[in-house]
């Protein structure tokens, strides 16, 4: 004879699958935040210099056109030299995570400089906030930077204008400023940093998209870097 149908027992089995279903993604949230933020904090590349960028795995499309299926990095860096100076900032959506890992370098103590080579938003849009945390803050650019950043953020003190070939000491190392004009907007510039070690900041000049996981260089670029011979950083 067939049993009777037991509500119960079908009620309970869905009821233990959904549960399952629940911590086995709980799992893989709690991974991917532990990854979020093993990633996303301050990396010191060298003495003295450090990553303080983050990453955006939400964004689907860049500036609503290409797709981002590893989504993107906002490349920022740090010298804590005898002046401290910020090289670009981030998206303003991830300021937070940003300034947290500004504090995790120089904690307290105000930022000097900020050097802007590009100014779509990905590198500048968190300029304006910035300002508030370091009212002080000189921002260092070339005349059509300040064309723009005037336009954009209504910020026109507190700026020092380089041109092609100019230096500024910042104790033991040297920033030498490059214009680069349409690679790829018209005020686009590179920096070169000089010193103890030395690197190549390059903004967009060769950029592309993706998450980074850990690592901000390439292993043949790191050899290159402890060999003393420098590195390229995007």
């Amino acid at each position: 004879m067939r049993r009777p149908f037991n509500k119960r027992v079908v009620l309970y089995f869905i009821a233990s699958a959904k549960l399952l279903i629940f911590f086995l993604k709980y799992d893989e949230l709690v991974v991917h935040l532990q990854s979020n933020k093993q990633t996303d904090s301050m990396i010191e590349i060298t003495n003295k210099l450090y990553y303080v960028g983050v990453n955006d795995r939400n964004k689907q499309l860049f500036e609503g056109l290409w797709p981002l299926p590893n989504g993107v990095s906002y490349n920022s860096y740090l010298i804590d030299d005898e002046k401290v100076v910020l090289i670009d900032t981030v998206e303003v959506d991830f300021f937070v995570q940003f300034l947290e890992n500004i504090r995790e370098v120089i904690g307290d103590r105000k930022i000097d400089y900020l050097v802007i080579h590009h100014m779509e938003p990905d590198h500048s849009s968190g300029l304006a906030l910035l300002k508030q945390y370091y009212p002080d803050i000189k921002v260092i650019g070339n005349k059509k930077t300040f064309d723009l950043l005037s336009g954009f953020y209504g910020i026109k003190e507190n700026t020092i204008e380089v041109k092609n070939g100019e230096t500024m000491e910042l104790g033991k190392h040297s920033l030498q400023f490059f214009m680069t004009p349409m690679v790829h907007w018209p005020e686009t510039m590179m920096t070169l940093y000089k010193g103890e070690s030395s690197a190549l900041f390059s903004g967009d000049g060769f950029g592309c998209f993706g998450a980074l996981n850990g690592g901000i260089i390439d292993k043949h670029q790191y050899r290159a870097l402890l060999a003393g011979n420098g590195t390229l950083l995007f």
